[in-house]
């Protein structure tokens, strides 16, 4: 078993404690990685399993590394928003989960294929334009070092929040399946799970194993309901969100400002056109 491990995410969970709990679950700790660009040490000997302990990027860095590799890969969720962990399944406590990897189900994993200017890589949450990027850029502008961890999904809605009231709606263009829709939006997303950013729910209808994005699109005349589905978040109510959406296997999309991948804002040139496919199954994930 190897453990890639990321000491800096959500209120930090020390590597002693996972390293205690996994062998006293009686699994044998070969290897430990805290260096994202020393990653592909994990696969060293072929391990049977690969652990991921971080936040999203950490999750998401795993399971580019693993696509294909029949290596699963079982998730420690110590993040702030832990989308990843929470569109499987996996919502227990680090020990509970620890001591159910004995038993746990082998669940398949789709993942996104990504192609740009910019080069070819998998994803796992999503990619898309507009709102989405806009707020990544504002917070990682913003300092959060002295923001806990339980307080940090709160101040990231509260930033789409505010980018989404000053956001103008960018031409788009969207090709799923053939099918070819061109307009202004103030978000267009290409979703391989249900949770995006600080546990948004742009769609209920994307699931990560059934072979299909789930393609959203919400234009000027959605800014409203956009606004009331953030404000219930943060009001702690129940507000299900319903923006138009699509099924579809290969989306591209082409527009005139930014485009993320995951939690990444892409960095291009003039052409901010992708192209994406669904890698079915890729992945295995203990949960």
């Amino acid at each position: 078993m190897s453990l890639l491990y990321n000491e800096n995410a959500g209120d930090g969970v020390p590597l002693g404690h996972i390293r205690d709990a996994i062998e006293r679950c009686g699994h044998v700790l070969v290897r430990v990685v805290d260096d994202r660009s020393d990653a592909a040490r994990l696969l060293e000997n072929r391990p049977d399993v690969v652990v991921a302990a971080g936040g999203d990027g950490t999750i998401a860095h795993a399971a580019r590394l693993l696509a294909r590799s029949g290596i699963p890969l079982a998730i420690l969720p110590l993040g702030t928003a832990n989308n990843i962990a929470r569109s499987v399944g996996i919502t227990a406590s680090i020990d509970d989960v620890i001591g159910g990897w004995e038993t746990a189900a082998r669940l398949p994993l789709d993942l996104g294929v990504a192609e740009g200017e910019w080069g070819r890589t998998h994803f796992v949450e999503g990619v898309g334009g507009g709102l989405v990027p806009a707020a990544i850029a504002d917070m990682k502008a913003r300092t959060q070092d002295d923001i806990p961890a339980r307080s940090r999904v709160a101040e990231a809605v509260r930033a789409f929040r505010e980018v989404l009231s000053g956001l103008q709606p960018a031409e788009w263009t969207i090709v799923a399946d053939g099918a070819r829709t061109t307009g202004t939006f103030l978000l267009v997303e290409v979703l391989n799970i249900r949770l995006i950013g600080p546990n948004l729910v742009f769609s209920a209808d994307a699931t990560p194993a059934d072979g299909l994005f789930q393609v959203v699109m919400a234009r000027e005349e959605h800014r409203g309901e956009i606004a009331r589905y953030l404000e219930g978040l943060l009001d702690g109510r129940d507000h299900r969100l319903w923006l138009p959406s699509q099924r579809a296997r290969h989306v591209t999309l082409q527009g005139t400002t930014d485009i993320h991948l995951d939690d990444r804002v892409l960095s291009t040139s003039a052409d901010r056109t992708v192209s994406m496919c669904v890698d079915a199954a890729a992945l295995e994930v203990l949960a």
